[in-house]
């Protein structure tokens, strides 16, 4: 007989997701021109990771890498947009209801990328999915690597979101097909900032044993960025960019893969 807690585990994840379904049709229903498949996807992504990080970390510390990223995020997007503050730019409604200018599904995006990109180096460095490293000089280099990951996964997913579904607009385009070398920077910026607040965080807080369950599993994030690496030469990018999301996201993805299968032969 399955015990209760993996009960309870399983019913949360299937409430979520249920959840998940329900506020992405309602944005439907609300805002007709937003694309359903867009906003589902990152409503569900979002909700997954949070559940993830909840099962391999524990609550307190995903509801800490939840509440950074997505408060740090809707702020600093938010001032962004009211002073243009790198660049002016503004978001289009595809992507739904916005609130000060900002779509309520961006920061749930940036958690679900950022929480990917971290597990992902940390399997990479450290061949765990969570983080072990406790000194400072070591918090300050998971960080840096965590968002390059991320702007890596940025060089994907701008092109495709600007010139193709015309999420945002730049108004003042220039640089890389188009995107402000500034938009780069402060994903650098903005990522390293809240990737290195949640390793603080992570520090001061007592250390939770890892869960049982299948490698895989245990990794399921950094599968999921290594996909989505894979996935960017389907997508309709503009002037051949199909072929840069794998190179973009391909070193950090293989080396974390490595370090799985490294784990399941051990």
């Amino acid at each position: 007989m399955m015990r209760s807690p993996f009960l309870r585990a399983v019913a949360l994840v299937l409430g979520l997701l249920a959840l998940a379904l329900t506020v992405a049709w309602g944005l439907w229903a609300f805002v007709p021109e937003a694309r359903l498949a867009l906003i589902l996807g990152n409503v569900l992504l979002a909700f997954g990771a949070f559940v993830h990080a909840a099962w391999l970390l524990g609550w307190r510390k995903a509801m800490a890498f939840f509440a950074l990223a997505v408060s740090l995020t809707f702020i600093l997007e938010a001032l962004s947009l009211a002073t243009g503050l790198a660049t002016p730019y503004h978001y289009s409604a595809i992507l739904g209801p916005r609130f000060l200018g900002v779509p309520l599904v961006v920061p749930l995006g940036w958690f679900s990328m950022l929480y990917a990109s971290h597990v992902t180096v940390n399997l990479m460095v450290e061949g765990s999915p969570a983080g072990t490293g406790r000194r400072h000089g070591r918090m300050l280099w998971m960080a840096l690597l965590t968002a390059l990951a991320m702007t890596a996964w940025d060089l994907t997913l701008d092109p495709y979101m600007v010139r193709v579904l015309g999420a945002w607009v730049w108004e003042q385009p220039s640089g890389f097909v188009q995107i402000p070398f500034a938009n780069y920077v402060s994903w650098l910026e903005l990522t390293f900032i809240i990737a290195l607040c949640f390793r603080v965080v992570e520090h001061g807080q007592p250390s939770v044993a890892a869960p049982r369950g299948p490698r895989f599993v245990l990794a399921l994030p950094a599968l999921i960025y290594a996909l989505i690496g894979l996935s960017g030469c389907l997508l309709r990018l503009p002037d051949g960019l199909n072929v840069l999301p794998p190179f973009a996201m391909a070193i950090a993805a293989l080396a974390a893969l490595g370090r799985l299968m490294q784990m399941q032969r051990s």
